[in-house]
């Protein structure tokens, strides 16, 4: 069961800061108040991505399935281009990871 959220912290901070915290917060998609949570417990905090990081991981994603289709297809005919395609992958797929 998530427990709710009842409590409260009275943080005092610079306009400065409080601004900067606030588009902190929203590049990560958060609120300001999660994004402090977050921070203050040592999670993962990270930026969302740009319209050009998003397209250029959905255009990995379609070559790493294509390739895998293509590897698993010719993995009878010639299983030294078979490894190299899936190396292939597997770089592809260490990318891929960068954006999670």
């Amino acid at each position: 069961m998530k427990q709710k959220r009842r409590e409260v912290i009275i943080l005092r901070t610079t306009l400065i800061d409080k601004k900067l915290l606030k588009v902190m917060a929203k590049d990560a998609g958060l609120s300001l108040s999660k994004y402090l949570i977050k921070a203050g417990l040592n999670k993962n905090l990270r930026s969302r991505l740009t319209e050009d990081e998003l397209e250029t991981y959905k255009s990995l994603v379609k070559f790493q399935n294509g390739l895998t289709s293509t590897g698993n297809l010719l993995k009878k005919k010639d299983p030294r281009f078979n490894q190299e395609l899936h190396n292939l992958v597997d770089e592809i797929r260490v990318h891929l990871k960068n954006f999670q």
